[in-house]
């Protein structure tokens, strides 16, 4: 059954996997994009890899270049990263009026302040898996999800359920009822992305797993004594380490830490961020999504929070550098001030 016509605005990584999930399940799914991705993908399909295989999936998906050509959309699935969601927001708006359902699938808080000002129904979605596009037409997946979709003051109950159940055609999706425990905790989990940025994790082979794995395991401790100050609860996220694992990782030895640190490694696709610096030569990042909104928390409640601090910092100069070379875990280390 088909409720109108899905647009995905926004077909980057997590934006192209979900399109290429739905389109054989799901009746009139359109990618809006542009530039060689476009032509590759109208030409071609979009070819999709899962983990490490090296065997693909070949899809073909609806590709338009703009929402002009949208024709009863009823669901808008908006992926650009925080840094573009104005600009988006204002573009559809111009196009759409607020006749669509806007599924938000961006990390952080930042969606919740800007899109309530265009739309009046907004399903809010926090991605749990991670993708990368390898090159025009061709990404690699984690998984197919989860997706984790809530709404403020749990509203559009209807809409929320015919969202999920379109979803899980295609990927695994569920409706959480503590969004914004749900979005904190993914927060925290996406502290280490600025880290592993730093000194190119999964782009390069670092210098020292064990000093990495300190260094990320004191930093995910320190995100949570700072969202669990704020009010915070846990929320158990597929994929992903529980609270009580993190805890347990401060305490472990290190030639343990840096074993788990390794084996993730070998699952795990370069992250968001890491994809924005190294390969994307972007200047934005989502590093004010992440590190930046602990601190503000931490700065308001008077909490020290010195780890997040410094790597901001580092990555604040760093990053916006011309030709930003990923940096020895040894000096990060130092600068870290972790001696």
């Amino acid at each position: 059954m088909s409720l109108g016509n899905i647009i995905i605005y926004g077909a980057g990584s997590i934006g192209s996997t979900i399109g290429g999930w739905m389109t054989p399940r799901y009746p009139n799914v359109y990618l809006i994009s542009r530039g060689e991705h476009a032509k590759v993908m109208k030409k071609m399909g979009l070819t999709l890899y899962k983990g490490a295989s090296q065997r693909s999936e070949k899809i073909s998906v609806d590709i338009i270049d703009d929402l002009t050509e949208a024709f009863n959309a009823k669901i808008l699935i908006l992926t650009v990263k925080n840094y573009d969601l104005e600009a988006a927001a204002k573009d559809i708006f111009s196009k759409l009026h607020d006749e669509a359902i806007i599924v938000a699938l961006q990390n952080g808080v930042e969606n919740q302040f800007i899109l309530p000002r265009y739309f009046s129904r907004v399903i809010y979605g926090v991605v749990g898996y991670s993708a990368m596009t390898l090159k025009p037409g061709v990404a690699r997946y984690q998984s197919r999800g989860p997706i984790y979709l809530g709404t403020i003051h749990n509203k559009l109950k209807y809409s929320i359920e015919e969202i999920c159940r379109i979803f899980n055609l295609g990927l695994e999706a569920e409706i959480t009822r503590r969004l914004q425990d749900t979005v904190n905790c993914k927060i925290v989990l996406n502290l280490t992305n600025a880290l592993f940025t730093l000194v190119g994790l999964n782009y390069q082979e670092p210098s020292s797993y064990a000093k990495l794995a300190t260094i990320a395991s004191k930093l995910l401790n320190e995100g949570i004594d700072v969202i669990q100050a704020a009010g915070y609860k846990e929320y158990p996220m597929k994929n992903y380490p529980s609270w009580r694992t993190l805890r347990l990782g401060l305490k472990l030895p290190s030639f343990v830490r840096t074993h788990v640190l390794k084996r993730t490694v070998k699952h795990t696709i370069l992250n968001s961020m890491g994809q924005d610096v190294l390969v994307k030569r972007k200047k934005k990042t989502e590093l004010e999504s992440f590190n930046g909104y602990i601190l503000s928390i931490a700065n308001s409640m008077g909490i020290n929070a010195p780890l997040n601090r410094a790597l901001y910092n580092i990555c604040k100069s760093v990053f916006n550098r011309p030709n930003f070379r990923p940096l020895p875990i040894e000096k990060v280390w130092d600068q870290l001030d972790l001696n």
